[in-house]
């Protein structure tokens, strides 16, 4: 759902599910809405499909009535997303939900057939190009994200500070000392107690506030808990703590932040480690070697768990990173020198991302102009929109409540083909491993299913988990 027409997806259809009764397929040129999710706190996803698909429960098909295009509809949708989302999105204990039934009495203007198309043909180069740009903003940002992974490197090579060198080519006065002797507390794994949107309890951080590196505090990044601890509570955070994620997916394992918040208004969760460190120059310096790429890949690669999406590190391993420890007398010019590329590096992605609203209010004023009639002229030659409706015979809606096949059977349907197909794939096991990815992208069955049964082979010691750190993935290998 992440573009406008959708022409294939990650999972398959078996043969066996294909032929299931229970089976509905929603047909190509259907309009595909995202309708359970918390993306509905802020976009609207919709798509057309190019071809037949399955659909799951959080998205909702529109069958068009003849005579009206689904494309023209669906740009319509994006046009009006901000109203749809405003009229028929209500919140959820969990996420985000459409109510379809608010949606589908929701004003839509209809033109006449043939200028629905003069429309869309309109449309299509005008959005084209606002797609491109955002593709080449995107590109910048990339750039601009690997010149900070670049300069962090540098930084911890003494190549920032030009460090004197012996001649053995080591750095004078630098030494690698393990992080725990640059301690005064930690690491400590925080705590993760019940949330919800009308808890009156202290405000607890998400993995969001510390993915980037920086803190954020902002309400997609602290949620609040129903739980205030203690005013002596080795929860509450303090300025100057170092927060470090010891669970995430994969590339985000190790990402650290320095809390500069109240205290005694905020906690950390489960899913991070909190050290502390008094010297505030040395504390700097750790934090930005955390996210330098060689502290994360060491961090990466001794991550443990039975899930390949949220792998774990422990203390130890994060007490035992070893630190390339630069004289104090460096240690500023090292830091400013940092802080001097992410200043410039700052200033090229707030111009991004300025470029981007751009962009944004740019394709808005397409679409709206296009659904205010005014980018494309009628003609008297047009059948009235008027007789779409009196000429079509009945629209179909499709849910998920239509498509879902009974639990049961699909499940027995499904796990039956996983195990057979992962039992033959262990006889030709790759030597160096499989990704869970690579294997589901060719197993059968749905991913819990699939996920289910590695479990098991993981469990019964027949399967088990490395980082490869060439490719920087984590593979399933098999023992022997």
């Amino acid at each position: 759902m992440k573009t406008s027409v959708i022409e294939d997806a990650q999972d398959k259809l078996s043969e066996a599910a294909r032929n299931h009764p229970g089976l509905k397929l929603v047909p190509a040129g259907s309009i595909l809405l995202v309708t359970r999710s918390g993306i509905l706190q802020h976009s609207l996803p919709v798509a057309v499909t190019a071809r037949e698909v399955a659909i799951n429960q959080d998205l909702k098909a529109i069958i068009p009535f003849a005579g009206i295009n689904s494309t023209f509809i669906a740009n319509q949708l994006r046009a009006k997303a901000r109203q749809v989302l405003d009229a028929c999105v209500k919140s959820g204990t969990t996420v985000e939900s459409l109510e379809f039934t608010r949606l589908k009495n929701f004003p839509i203007r209809i033109a006449p057939t043939n200028e629905q198309a003069r429309i869309v043909a309109k449309l299509e180069p005008l959005l084209a190009r606002c797609a491109f740009v955002r593709a080449e903003l995107a590109r910048v940002e990339k750039l601009a994200s690997r010149q900070r992974r670049a300069a962090l490197s540098a930084a911890f090579r003494g190549a920032l500070n030009r460090a004197a060198k012996d001649e053995n080519g080591e750095l004078l006065g630098w030494a690698t000392v393990p992080l725990w002797s640059l301690l005064s507390g930690g690491p400590s794994n925080g705590f993760s107690p019940p949330s919800a949107r009308d808890a009156r309890g202290a405000f607890s951080l998400r993995l969001t506030a510390t993915t980037s590196g920086e803190l954020r505090l902002d309400e997609n990044a602290v949620k609040r808990v129903h739980i205030m601890p203690p005013p002596d509570s080795r929860y509450w955070l303090r300025p100057g703590d170092l927060l470090v994620q010891r669970a995430n997916a994969l590339e985000h394992v190790g990402a650290a932040a320095i809390f500069d918040g109240e205290e005694q208004r905020y906690i950390y969760p489960d899913l991070m480690m909190k050290i502390r460190i008094e010297d505030e120059l040395t504390r700097r310096y750790v934090w930005r070697y955390l996210n330098s790429p060689s502290a994360r890949r060491y961090l990466q690669e001794r991550a443990t768990g039975t899930s390949g999406s949220m792998p774990k590190i422990t203390g130890h391993v994060l007490s035992n990173l070893p630190v390339p420890l630069a004289p104090r007398s460096q240690m500023g010019q090292i830091l400013d020198s940092i802080d001097q590329i992410y200043i410039r590096l700052d200033t090229v992605r707030k111009e991004n991302q300025r470029c981007l609203r751009l962009v944004d209010k740019l394709e808005h004023a397409f679409l709206r102009k296009a659904f205010d009639g005014c980018l494309v002229k009628p003609s008297s030659e047009d059948e009235a929109a008027e007789s779409i409706l009196e000429h079509s015979v009945s629209a179909r809606t499709l849910s998920e409540g239509d498509l879902e096949m009974p639990v049961t059977s699909r499940h027995a349907m499904h796990t039956e083909g996983v195990r057979e197909y992962v039992e033959h794939q262990l006889t030709v096991w790759p030597t160096d491993g499989l990704t869970f990815e690579k294997l589901r992208a060719e197993a059968p069955g749905t991913y819990e299913e699939l996920k289910d049964f590695v479990f098991e082979l993981m469990e019964s010691h027949r399967l088990s988990q490395r980082f490869d750190g060439r490719e920087r993935k984590m593979k399933l290998t098999r023992r022997t």
